[in-house]
């Protein structure tokens, strides 16, 4: 069973639709999550990078934002890609850290070995920020 809860879940179950919710596949509930985080990447990219773009509305918007953020990339501005590329590192170490103060077993083994750290997951290629 999935313990996430999404905008259409939340929406069927106010209007009491929830026997609707029911017959909504788990590929289907996953798919409109995947859309809603490349949607918010998307949205966020030209932040990270500094570069301002046109807006975009319609089908395939998300993509000719995409390309106009690559056409730009030479256009950079360098402290607000350092300043997101510091805070990215603190985040995902805090989170790491938090996961692993609550591994049950976190206290019977040594430090480090209970968990895969974020280096060691990004030298295998199993992480993408």
């Amino acid at each position: 069973m999935m313990n996430r809860i999404n905008l259409t879940e939340m929406v069927l179950g106010v209007v009491k639709f929830v026997f609707v919710g029911i017959y909504l596949s788990e590929p289907l509930v996953l798919a409109y999550t995947t859309a809603a985080a490349a949607h918010a990447v998307v949205s966020v990219i030209t932040q990270l990078f500094g570069v301002s773009t046109t807006r975009f509305s319609g089908p395939l918007s998300l993509v000719y934002t995409l390309v106009e953020v690559c056409t730009k990339l030479p256009q950079t501005h360098l402290p607000t890609l350092l300043v997101s590329g510091v805070s990215m590192v603190f985040l995902i170490a805090k989170k790491e850290i938090n996961v692993c103060r609550q591994c049950p077993t976190a206290r019977a083994q040594p430090s480090g070995s209970h968990h895969t750290s974020v280096v060691e997951q990004l030298r295998a290629g199993s992480v993408l920020l």
